[in-house]
């Protein structure tokens, strides 16, 4: 098992050395941690005061050039991301002079920034990043706490490996999050045709017939779905095996001007392979359309994510999309992970 340490809020601080899903030491690494040398005159990081039985924890890593931080709202009997309840729900926002190059999970009980740059260039400025957590409870009522990224990390010694902790863990839910496209046709994303790897095998081509019927990488799904789609729902389309004519498009989500992010919430894709199918996606691959305002409508910047509940989402570390569509019908590729 990997090396984590987490402390329920009754002690003065919280220590979280790498991330369980996420983080870069190694699972099998005999590293013995001394805990008598953590620093435990920080401040600490505390959830809103009207969620009980929780603390947050933060963790981060580096992983092929970029620094990354997740910030949890942990359960303090399991010591898992908690699980929002009927009637709850959770917000993100952060302010400060470094910006992230990518964040997700902004409305799950896991944020997870993205820093171009190693740790020892980026984590101090890192660390003095305000974080504000808004909690709604059953009864409708918010509440928010503040604190900085510093006061949810600890000062674990550092152990040098390059090697992931663990791959994706197999999950029921997948989702691929569009975070900006390679030019601006109405702000839309367009997808003709994905295929997936799966478990670590080669594509299979997909073979949806409707929302919830057909295979995605040789798997059964429960079913396809979106953030959004023009008109009815045809996220479907991205998954039937057609690679001239039927797609999906998103409703409008992006900006005008490059680079073409998303405005407001990033769009996506999701895929339910039903329960006990379990499933990890690694590798993938996109198709453009055929003519017209296709060319200026795929995805440029992107990344999946999985879950096991379909509401709190961990970003898949080294999905990150970097390549986009080079012409009309152009299949380009997503790094496997």
């Amino acid at each position: 098992m990997g090396i984590l340490l987490r402390f329920p809020l009754a002690f003065s601080f919280l220590v979280a050395g790498c991330d369980q899903d996420l983080g870069f030491i190694n699972k099998d690494s005999s590293a013995e941690i001394d805990e008598t040398n953590l620093d435990t005159s920080e401040e600490v990081a505390t959830p809103p005061t009207n969620i009980a039985g929780t603390y947050l924890v933060g963790e981060s890593y580096e992983r092929d050039g970029s620094f990354y931080v997740s910030i949890s709202l942990a359960n303090s009997q399991t010591d898992e991301d908690y699980i929002l309840q009927t009637g709850e729900s959770i917000s993100w926002r952060i302010e400060g002079d470094l910006q992230p190059d990518a964040i997700t999970g902004l409305d799950s009980t896991r944020l997870t920034m993205k820093f171009i740059g190693t740790a020892v260039e980026m984590k101090a400025r890192a660390m003095a990043i305000h974080v504000f957590m808004s909690f709604k409870d059953s009864n409708n009522s918010t509440e928010t706490s503040e604190f900085t990224v510093g006061e949810t990390l600890s000062s674990l010694p550092e152990v040098d490996s390059e090697e992931p902790l663990t791959d994706p863990v197999a999950s029921r839910y997948w989702r691929f999050v569009v975070t900006s496209l390679n030019g601006n046709e109405g702000g839309q994303v367009a997808l003709i045709n994905m295929d997936l790897k799966l478990n670590g095998g080669d594509y299979v081509a997909s073979t949806m017939t409707s929302a919830n019927s057909g295979s995605i990488g040789g798997e059964s799904v429960a079913l396809v779905s979106a953030s959004s789609s023009l008109s009815e729902d045809t996220s479907w389309l991205a998954f039937n095996g057609d690679t001239l004519a039927s797609l999906w498009v998103s409703e409008p989500a992006y900006g005008a001007t490059a680079p073409f992010d998303h405005v407001e919430y990033a769009q996506w894709i999701q895929m339910d392979f039903g329960p006990g199918n379990e499933q990890s996606v690694t590798g993938y691959r996109l198709q453009t359309g055929a003519s017209g305002p296709h060319i200026n409508m795929c995805p440029d910047s992107g990344h999946w994510e999985y879950s096991s509940d379909g509401a709190n989402w961990i970003m898949a570390v080294g999905s990150e999309l970097v390549t986009t569509c080079a012409g009309f019908n152009d299949t380009f590729f997503g790094p496997d992970f």
